[in-house]
């Protein structure tokens, strides 16, 4: 089951039980939700008969078309590096969240690659290679600060 069909169920719950007469607070003790998450989907109910989220308008644009070429090349320039690396090395006005959600479907750097990574980046040069079955001793990660 995913998210959406989680919620759908969740919310078919409290219209469920909402129907057998149980109170707004009864249901959010119940299914440990607020009472205004309960009294919201009731509501809605009501109104539309309709459980499922209302459409939303896409979010603007924070980065240019420029600015994404920018952040892709110093991400293919050095996949060791992390986001807020990047950011600060191009000075954007960005949090390090925009950089990284925007580009979720570039290769990240993983356990299996690091080896091979690790061997071309320019930070990593003289650390020794590690053999595809030796574990890493490293974890790359961003750090939110």
């Amino acid at each position: 089951m995913n998210h959406h069909d989680t919620q759908l169920t969740r919310r078919a719950s409290i219209i469920a039980l909402h129907e057998e007469g149980y109170s707004s607070r009864r249901i959010a003790e119940r299914l440990g939700c607020s009472r205004s998450c309960i009294q919201k989907w009731i509501h809605r109910w009501q109104e539309t008969g309709n459980l499922n989220d209302l459409k939303r308008n896409p979010r603007s644009r924070v980065t240019s078309r420029e600015d994404d070429q920018r952040i892709l090349q110093a991400a293919q320039d050095d996949p060791v590096n992390n986001a807020k690396a990047i950011r600060e090395e191009l000075a954007l006005a960005v949090s390090a969240t925009t950089i990284r959600g925007g580009f979720s479907w570039m290769e990240h750097v993983t356990c299996k690659n690091v080896g091979e990574v690790m061997a071309g980046s320019r930070a990593c040069a003289s650390l020794p290679r590690l053999s595809d079955n030796e574990p890493s001793p490293s974890v790359f990660t961003d750090v939110l600060t």
